[in-house]
């Protein structure tokens, strides 16, 4: 279950970041005050592909991979937080949702990940556990059609950002068939365009045969369930749609009792 933290001043607005332009605000954290990014949605996007929803769900399950994430968070705009806004920030707040919205902290120090230091900044393992967790949860928002990389680094880290599209079988209107690929030959994922692909692509023979092995080992004991209380709070505490949850789970758990063959597609993508 994530921490819900009231917005108590606006610091600046993101405006090279796709088109949802998030907001920093502060927020009070433990008695100081911390800046977080927070994601600005319309009632249609969250009807629709619930994407305060998969936001939640892509920071919770990134975790359970030992994949860093920005602390996520969910952040309420009060009306004393919304009288501090100049009368710009409040017409384009009037024309996002009301509801409890999606946070993480904000880290000044990060940067977009340029194609080129992938090799300097992360560690093949980390290369691919970010491939294989992109795939479980069908993200097409790493690289894909938008060349969007949602990776951010330092000269010692890195951190997976955006998430608001994945686990797109489990929408508001879910595709069971998704349950029938897993254990055959047919997986729809446009794993070309994710940005990891051309680097893995490359790596020698006897490199390959390994770089998913620390990802295996986690998809053998990451444990679907830690999902029930962040699903339970969005569901039942701020009426926030959360999808088909329930296919969701059948989804990850039949990914779970299936991850040899999860493993060996994979390996597979990169021959």
């Amino acid at each position: 279950m994530l921490p819900v933290y009231e917005a108590i001043g606006f610091q600046k607005k993101i405006t090279k970041s796709g088109t949802t332009y998030p907001w920093i605000v502060n927020v009070m954290e433990e008695d100081r005050l911390k800046p977080y990014i927070v994601k600005l949605f319309t009632d249609k996007h969250i009807e629709q592909q619930q994407s305060v929803a998969k936001e939640v769900f892509g920071s919770v399950l990134a975790q359970e991979f030992d994949l860093c994430v920005p602390k996520p968070a969910l952040i309420n705009f009060s009306n004393d937080f919304y009288q501090t806004l100049d009368n710009e920030l409040k017409k384009e707040l009037d024309s996002k949702s009301s509801s409890i919205k999606f946070g993480c902290a904000y880290h000044e120090d990060m940067t977009v990940i340029e194609v080129g230091k992938i090799k300097s900044i992360l560690k093949d393992y980390e290369v691919g556990s970010i491939f294989g967790f992109d795939k479980l949860v069908k993200n097409i928002d790493r690289g894909g059609f938008r060349n969007k990389p949602n990776l951010l680094i330092n000269d010692e880290d890195f951190l997976l950002i955006d998430h608001e599209l994945i686990l797109p079988f489990a929408n508001e209107l879910s595709n069971p068939a998704i349950l029938e690929e897993i254990g055959s030959d047919y997986w729809i994922y446009p794993h070309e365009k994710h940005l990891l692909y051309p680097y893995l692509k490359k790596l020698k023979k006897d490199i390959k045969m390994h770089i998913f092995d620390t990802f295996a080992e986690y998809l053998k004991t990451f444990n679907p369930d830690n999902l029930d209380s962040d699903a339970i709070q969005l569901d039942k505490k701020f009426s926030m749609p959360i999808g088909d949850f329930d296919l969701l789970k059948v989804y990850l758990y039949k990914v779970k009792q299936n991850s040899s063959w999860f493993i060996e597609n994979l390996k597979r993508l990169i021959k």
